[in-house]
């Protein structure tokens, strides 16, 4: 190709790859303003890089030209998980550093620990190569600083060469290819100002390495990268900057693409099915990272392990993945649900388990078939979380949010609404409770000043129909924890203990002081939009305090279910 083909079929490769606005193609015009040659040139020399093959033009008015997907100009980088996302300015930045009409330009990438420098660099090599950039036998030379740590100045010799004048150094290695220095941050001070000293050459270029070389080779293109927290010294001789985002500034939904990038890494390595409870990734998907995309791998990974060793005596046996594969620190990171729900349910909707098979990369849901028995989904729910080794103090907030969920499901709210008919409520719950709960709460809303929502009447009515149909054997709220919530709420607990002496008249329902502020609880958490932290914990002693073990729920959940309806 002549000069100015060249010209023009740089800048169309450079606005495609580097600006968002052209990814389907660049007109003539834009081409023209971009190289500033005249549109009949331009347009003359697009039209022949079609003829080429090198470029390809739509039917489009105006017409848009795009590269080829038959040339080997392919996009690197389009298989890293955010490269549509968090990932799309530092791709750009790279792209424009790889096609800088003038040859690379050197660039500094700075991260956090495991956040991905490696497979970065890894992807900017192919593309300069597919774009002909850098052949594709040229030299990679990588230089780990963090592996000479102990002994720093020992690195000396492969920066700068036995006899300190470059020659065998790893910027002589590296001549008409690549050079990546990793971890620069572990450098002497003195080490990086002879490097900076190299850079300054020449306004900025190389002069021959050595005095004597007189062979014309070409500067390696130069790849830095360091911590966020190192010198900016060298930052300043290098003209671009890419910074990488830690695991912990990018969305869930590129989190959850890496969990399952790897636990598909773990399904072939293994060559067996593995299936995932969306539990287990929850927890993944909301614990925190030091090591950033390297500790996921390593989570991931330890917990297929752990699944492994039930089957490893058992060839062709699926490996489940259950919460006790999980450190507890990560179990801990389910607490974090609640507040991230929306994005969860949008990202599992009603998914129980996730399917990863070492024949393919896509992954698959087993979907939860909507029911209409709530008790039994939530002893199931229950059942599968104790099997999977949940402790008491996690299996709450867990249930809790299925409890909601549940309710969102079978549209209980909808379904019992108190303004059409308590037909379907009154095949749960006895007929004296749904007038004793509606009269008092209508007395309430008079003496508190305040609507109740119809949630509040439901979740009474079931809760009080569980008292009646249950042997509470142990205490679910603590004498301390009654007294606060009485001196706290005074005028709410008056209207409780009326309450209470209406059941004990009517249903001989003796309940404590302590029973009594539990329903109490109902009137407070209507009128307060995050409710109180006490609630959950009171409303699910029945789930592991019934005898001292868990056990079969009978009725006690609608407490909670209760709770979770307004």
């Amino acid at each position: 190709m002549d000069r100015n083909q060249d010209v023009v079929y740089d800048a169309v490769r450079e606005l495609i790859y580097t600006d968002g606005n052209y990814t389907d193609g660049v007109t003539t015009d834009i081409v023209a303003e971009h190289t500033q040659l005249q549109r009949t040139n331009t347009s003359a020399l697009l039209n022949k890089l079609v003829r080429l093959g090198k470029l390809k033009k739509t039917k489009t008015r105006p017409v848009h030209y795009q590269l080829d997907e038959g040339t080997p100009n392919t996009d690197a980088f389009s298989t890293l998980v955010g490269a549509n996302g968090s990932l799309k300015k530092a791709i750009q930045l790279a792209k424009a550093a790889v096609l800088y009409p003038s040859g690379n330009l050197n660039i500094q990438i700075t991260a956090q620990t495991g956040s991905g420098t490696s497979a970065m660099v890894e992807r900017i090599i192919q593309f300069a190569e597919a774009n002909q950039m850098i052949d594709q036998k040229a030299p990679h030379v990588v230089v780990n600083c963090r592996n000479y740590a102990e002994n720093i100045h020992s690195l000396d010799t492969v920066l700068f060469g036995p006899k300190g004048d470059y020659k065998g150094s790893c910027f002589e290695q590296a001549r008409n290819g690549i050079l990546f220095i990793n971890h620069y941050e572990y450098l002497q001070a003195s080490q990086q100002s002879e490097i900076i000293d190299l850079l300054d050459r020449k306004a900025g270029a190389f002069a021959p390495l050595a005095a004597d070389d007189k062979t014309g080779a070409k500067t390696p293109f130069m790849i830095f990268s360091c911590s966020n927290q190192a010198n900016q010294q060298l930052e300043r001789k290098l003209p671009v900057t890419i910074k990488l985002p830690a695991v912990d500034e990018r969305p869930l939904n590129e989190k959850l693409a890496l969990i399952n990038h790897f636990f598909v890494g773990e399904a072939k390595t293994s060559q067996r099915k593995i299936i995932v409870s969306t539990t287990v990734v929850k927890a993944l998907l909301l614990a925190d990272y030091f090591h950033n995309v390297k500790d996921i791998m390593a989570a991931v990974t330890i917990a297929c392990a752990k699944a492994y060793v039930r089957v490893v005596n058992e060839p062709g046996r699926d490996i489940n993945v259950y919460l006790d594969a999980l450190k507890p620190v990560t179990q801990k990171a389910l607490l974090k649900e609640k507040k991230n729900r929306p994005v969860l349910d949008a990202l599992f909707e009603d998914s129980e388990t996730m399917i990863f098979t070492p024949e393919t990369a896509v992954v698959t849901r087993d979907e939860k078939k909507p029911g209409l028995d709530l008790y039994g989904d939530i002893n199931k729910q229950y059942a599968l979380l104790v099997d999977q080794g949940v402790g008491s103090k996690n299996i709450k907030h867990v249930i809790n949010d299925h409890i909601k969920k549940l309710f969102e499901r079978y549209n209980y709210n909808h379904r019992y609404d108190l303004t059409n008919s308590q037909e379907q409520l009154a095949k749960i719950v006895k007929p004296e409770i749904i007038t004793t709960v509606k009269t008092w709460l209508d007395n309430c809303s008079k003496v508190l000043h305040c609507t109740f929502e119809p949630s509040v009447f439901y979740g009474l009515c079931l809760h009080i129909n569980s008292l009646l149909t249950i042997n509470i054997t142990r205490q679910r709220m603590s004498s301390e924890q009654a007294k606060k919530l009485i001196d706290q709420y005074p005028a709410e607990y008056k209207e409780s203990v009326k309450l209470a002496q209406i059941l004990n008249d009517n249903l001989q329902l003796n309940l404590s002081p302590e029973e009594t502020v539990l329903l109490m609880m109902f009137l407070i958490d209507s009128k307060h939009e995050n409710g109180l932290a006490v609630l959950p914990t009171c409303a699910y002693q029945g789930f592991y305090l019934l005898g001292g073990t868990p056990g079969p729920f009978e009725s006690v959940p609608v407490l909670a279910a209760s709770c979770a309806t307004r």
